[in-house]
């Protein structure tokens, strides 16, 4: 039997696995992490349900299996995809009167119970477990330095895709998360509070003027209240052929502008294909200089 107090549950509150090739790299995936941090990886039932591509399972099921998962000190969600929204009202009930929860290792879909995470004050990495055998990357580095609570440093000659939108200088508590799952948690009882963070947004097929729209909307609901600096990491989308308008950054970079706080684009997490993971609510600071490229990053866990 597994030390219970050792254990990486895998799990899928969002997309299903949509085959047992499918669960069995994710569980490969689940193993090599796993037995690098000196943890043993568990199996969620659900895994063995193959309801097809890009299906979720019945919400109750889902819900029931997040109280399973509760009791590990490590959860991975396996897949993102769509499906974690349908949870937040029964985690609210399960979470009632639990002090601390396990550790959550996600991203895209699931930045919404990052958000829940967020609010009750419960440490989440956003990112996903790399593939066993997987050179070094942003990915492994990222996760060898939050196993063994070390900074996170980016500079721009470590990251050369990195440039300054706005010059300045911020800290703030971290939050990262993908913007339109953001966007449908603003004006709900489930957006989180993000006053005080450093906030990383990032997303995939999103064209520039959603971007803009999602940050209208956060802004009208009170979501960017208080944020004292943005940073965007992949924001891939196809553009229409007749379309000349501001990227993504651009539209960031505006936002910056308007909230008179720093923002720096092009930083290496998020859907891109090699993406660090990020600590949630690590002590996060920035130095983007007004005369020059020079910017510098860092993350405390």
């Amino acid at each position: 039997m597994p030390d219970p107090s050792r254990t990486l549950y895998v799990t899928c509150p969002a997309y299903a696995a949509e085959s047992p090739r499918r669960r069995a790299e994710a569980l490969r995936r689940a193993d090599a992490f796993a037995r690098s941090a000196g943890l043993t990886a568990v199996a969620s039932p659900l895994l063995d349900i193959h309801p097809g591509v890009n299906r979720w399972l019945d919400p109750e099921l889902r819900l029931q299996d997040l109280r399973t998962a509760l009791r590990h000190p490590f959860i991975w969600a396996f897949r993102g995809g769509y499906g974690s929204v349908h949870l937040l009202p029964g985690l609210a009930r399960l979470a009632r009167n639990r002090r601390r929860g396990p550790v959550l290792i996600g991203y895209s879909d699931l930045t919404c119970l990052h958000a829940a995470w967020w609010t009750r004050g419960w440490p989440s990495w956003y990112g996903t477990l790399p593939e066993p055998g997987e050179a070094d990357s942003w990915r492994i580095g990222s996760l060898d330095r939050l196993r063994s609570g070390r900074e996170l440093a980016w500079t721009e000659r470590s990251v050369a895709s990195g440039r300054v939108l706005r010059p300045g200088a911020a800290r703030g508590r971290l939050f990262a998360g993908c913007l339109s799952v953001l966007q449908a948690l603003a004006g709900t009882r489930f957006q989180p509070d993000l006053r005080g963070t450093v906030l990383a947004l990032e997303d995939v097929d999103e064209k520039p003027y959603r971007w803009d729209r999602a940050l209208v909307q956060m802004d009208g609901a009170g979501m960017l209240k208080g944020v004292r600096a943005l940073l965007v990491g992949s924001a891939g989308g196809e553009e229409h052929p007749d379309y000349a308008g501001p990227d993504a950054a651009d539209i960031v970079a505006d936002w910056a502008d308007r909230l008179r706080i720093p923002a720096l684009a092009g930083l290496p997490f998020g859907h891109g294909e090699d993406a660090a993971v990020l600590p949630l609510g690590a002590e996060t600071s920035l130095v983007a200089d007004g005369k020059g490229p020079a910017w510098s990053l860092s993350v405390t866990p």
